[in-house]
């Protein structure tokens, strides 16, 4: 889906067991097919996905251990014009007043530097679904892909992590009823100035964008009683700031861990405050798509093309962060950027070289990299004792590439 075609390698294609790549009109009008079945069927492969490359087994023997692992869930405006499409329509479009779009609800795991590891599901609507319209479906889908459908106490395992629209009784509730749990920011401003009147001792946040930051003794929150029974035990934070001419700002923060300490960053109290804004925001993974990955072209007007597009753009994101990780984590290249590794790291210069081993049915498949390269050399120097090597070249289907012995050097 690259915005510039680039010329067609048939010397390389083969070993995908492939005559050539496929055409961008073929991509396009497969994408401008699909259905609702299709989109089902897009999702399997995206699970599968994430079960082959063993992270949802890894997260799921981490819960089991009893560690909390933080899922967060944003939404986030896709703008677009259609005029005969329903699902187009006027909504909440950051910086974009009076635009028409989508709206796209994203459930994702975020690395300790602050950037998106994984994208985990995706719930897709018009542009004037709000994050409580599509929750539960994208819990639904959280509960299949770690496979807790009858294991609810480890629902508790799982902290949802959302933005400040994720912290109203509504929200609450839905999270409540899968049995999830949770640390959000509240959404109102009265709520948040009755917890911090509250607050009996601050901790000064010694951070550029930080302020005072302590433990509330209001538990019981307005309306919440509409959307959960039995009314659950909370943890109500506030938080207060000063901004320019003297006016002070306030908000709050929830969450139903007991042991909620076991969040915080660094074990003290300012670090629950550290521990939720290290969440990063769905839109770096925009940027990652857009920017990077040159998909800064519409995808077509029609719904299913368009979240089956965005499906296929989050296993490539989670691919990229995977090869980034497993390539140069551990070497002088590990804190390579995901612009840098798109455009320099995974574009290493090499020439792939075959010739057929004497008295025997193989051939010997070599991946020759450019030995000045540096990004070459970390990943020389990750892969020559491991098997990963082998995910570089994938053998082709015919009869002749099927027993192949392989081998990488500079």
């Amino acid at each position: 889906m690259n915005k510039i075609l680039r010329e067609d390698n048939a010397e390389y294609s083969q070993y995908f067991g492939l005559q050539r790549w496929a055409d961008q009109s073929v991509i396009s009008d497969t994408f401008r097919a699909m259905t609702a079945d299709n989109i089902n069927q897009l999702e399997s492969v995206w699970k599968e996905s994430l079960e082959v490359a063993q992270i949802i087994g890894n997260l799921r023997r981490r819960i089991e251990a009893g560690e909390y692992i933080t899922i967060d869930i944003d939404l986030t405006g896709d703008v677009c014009k259609s005029r005969d499409d329903p699902t187009v329509t006027k909504g909440y479009f950051a910086g974009k007043k009076g635009k028409t779009g989508r709206q796209k609800a994203w459930a994702y795991i975020t690395d300790p530097h602050g950037m998106i590891q994984q994208l985990l599901a995706l719930e897709y609507g018009s542009g004037k679904m709000k994050l409580h319209h599509c929750l539960g479906s994208l819990l639904e889908k959280l509960i299949t892909l770690f496979g807790l459908e009858k294991d609810k106490d480890l629902r508790k395992r799982l902290v949802i992590r959302t933005d400040a629209a994720g912290g109203s009784p509504r929200i609450i509730g839905t999270l409540d009823k899968y049995g999830f749990s949770y640390f959000l920011k509240g959404y109102s401003y009265y709520v948040a100035r009755k917890v911090c009147e509250a607050v009996p001792e601050w901790h000064e946040i010694s951070d550029k964008d930080g302020g005072l930051f302590g433990i509330g003794s209001m538990s019981d929150l307005p309306n919440l009683g509409k959307f959960c029974n039995p009314i659950p035990q909370l943890t109500v934070f506030g938080f207060r700031q000063m901004k320019e001419g003297g006016k002070i700002e306030n908000s709050h923060y929830i969450t139903n861990v007991p042991d909620y300490m076991r969040l915080s960053v660094d074990g003290t109290i300012t670090g629950m405050w550290r521990y939720y804004h290290k969440r990063a925001s769905i839109e770096s993974s925009i940027k990652t798509e857009r920017n990077i990955l040159h998909t800064a072209h519409k995808r077509g007007r029609k719904f299913y093309a368009s979240w089956g597009y965005l499906i296929v753009a989050a296993m490539a994101y989670n691919l990229l962060y995977l090869l980034r990780d497993m390539f140069f984590s551990s070497t002088p290249e590990d804190d390579v950027g995901m612009k840098d590794f798109v455009r320099d790291a995974i574009n290493i210069p090499c020439h792939i070289e075959t010739k057929k081993v004497r008295g025997k049915a193989e051939r010997q498949v070599s991946l020759v990299l450019d030995k000045t390269n540096r990004y070459a050399k970390a990943f020389f120097q990750k892969v020559k004792e491991k098997s990963i090597g082998q995910l570089l070249l994938p053998i082709s289907i015919h009869a002749q590439f099927q027993q192949s012995l392989f081998c990488l050097r500079l």
